[in-house]
């Protein structure tokens, strides 16, 4: 799911969008109504002080610190779909907006220091130091708002966030990196409280391409749901490998359960168990599930493809993909590019049309939302560019000299 959104569910409340708390974690509310009523105490007093900004840029500015939280408090309002997805927009973005407007309205107000010249009267020194004083508290509080925002920014990005990380055997890895991709379940219930995930050789990480990923599939997140559920109760049922060869897991690794739940664990059927160590073991499904299965028939006929090559088979015969339905997938056997089909579930098909080889499949890339993307920028782009050739030149540099460019007199 893109970052720029949230999984459907209660909207946030107004005070929490406004304050950076729509998104959990987040820092205390405390803390983040006094950083954002810093920012605006500053910028408003900045609009108020910025005699060098056009009265038309301040309102400009002004109205863009306004509008920007209202429109992140309204889009939290919607529900839309997203790869699938029920989601809320993240009013984030909107809501930073805003409160650069302030910050920008309080560097205006600071304006530039100002000159002193030896005609300067008596009066206009009075001036100059009010001047000096304003400017003074101005940036003394926009120091304090930035260190406050600071402060929010970091005990909010890090709160209630805990890292760590888990060595799995050699042996799960290996099958990971094998033909078969297949995928982990991870269910740790050493804390008291349930919690699960799924790793593979491709799961996304930071600076990697588009992945796809389970929780895209409102089917594929519930069933993979139910069968961490199974774990984590210690009660599985028959169809327990079964469930998981579907999702394409091939090893689950518990931690923190009773021996009790995991002797009844291992019972079932197709599913052997091996301890990794004092805390924890692994579960293997014996029927050796793979990423991509051939379907000669029903559902129940899948079997899973060990090496990537697809076997001889009825002409009728369909290549299943462990990974939820997008119309950006391919698959090809020995080059020839297969066409999609309907598989009944969630999960991408194709049809072999009676081929046999070696397959490969991918993810292409997004080429419509990628174009999108650059149109945007250089729509932006376009839009900035009169700005870039203002002058900006001191007032005394623009001022017209009398004693400038007279000509001679005879």
């Amino acid at each position: 799911v893109d970052p720029a959104t949230r999984v459907a569910g209660t909207a946030p409340s107004a005070l929490h969008v406004l304050t950076g708390g729509a998104q959990l974690p987040a820092a205390p509310l405390a803390l983040a109504m006094l950083s954002v009523a810093l920012i605006w105490v500053v910028g408003v007093f900045g609009a108020i002080r910025a005699d060098d900004a056009d009265r038309l840029d301040r309102a400009a500015l002004l109205a863009v610190a306004v509008v920007s939280p209202v429109l992140g408090v309204l889009v939290t309002r919607f529900v839309v779909r997203a790869a699938g997805v029920g989601v809320r927009p993240d009013p984030t973005g909107w809501v930073l907006i805003g409160l650069f407007a302030l910050l920008v309205l309080a560097a205006h107000g600071i304006g530039r220091s100002p000159e002193r010249t030896v005609d300067d009267s008596a009066e206009d020194l009075v001036r100059r130091q009010a001047t000096i004083r304003r400017r003074s508290a101005l940036g003394a509080g926009m120091a304090a708002a930035l260190l406050a925002a600071g402060g929010w920014w970091v005990v909010g990005g890090t709160a209630q966030l805990s890292r760590g990380a888990e060595v799995l055997p050699t042996y799960v890895l290996g099958v990971q990196e094998s033909a078969r991709e297949s995928r982990t379940l991870m269910v740790d219930l050493s804390s008291g409280a349930a919690r699960f995930n799924v790793t593979s050789a491709t799961v996304p990480a930071w600076g990697s391409a588009e992945t796809a990923v389970l929780s895209t599939s409102n089917q594929a997140a519930a069933a993979l749901e139910q069968a961490a559920q199974q774990f984590a109760q210690g009660q599985p049922s028959d169809d327990l490998a079964r469930r998981l060869e579907a999702l394409g897991i091939a090893h689950v690794w518990l931690r923190g359960a009773t021996p009790a739940a995991v002797s009844s664990l291992s019972s079932a059927p197709q599913m052997g168990v091996a301890p990794h160590d004092k805390d924890s073991v692994i579960f293997t499904v014996t029927t050796q599930p793979s990423r991509a299965l051939l379907r000669t028939g029903g559902p129940d006929t899948d079997q899973s493809i060990l090496d990537a090559m697809v076997p001889s088979a009825a002409s009728d015969a369909l290549i299943v993909l462990n990974e939820p339905a997008d119309a950006d997938w391919q698959a090809e056997i020995d080059g020839v590019v297969l066409p999609v089909v309907e598989s009944g579930d969630w999960r991408q098909a194709w049809a072999t049309e009676g081929r046999t080889g070696t397959l490969t499949y991918r993810l292409d890339a997004d080429v419509l939302g990628v174009g999108w993307q650059v149109v945007g920028l250089l729509l932006l782009i376009v839009l900035a560019a009169p700005t870039a050739q203002k002058g900006h030149s001191p007032r005394r540099a623009l001022a017209p000299h009398p004693g400038r460019n007279r000509g001679s007199t005879s």
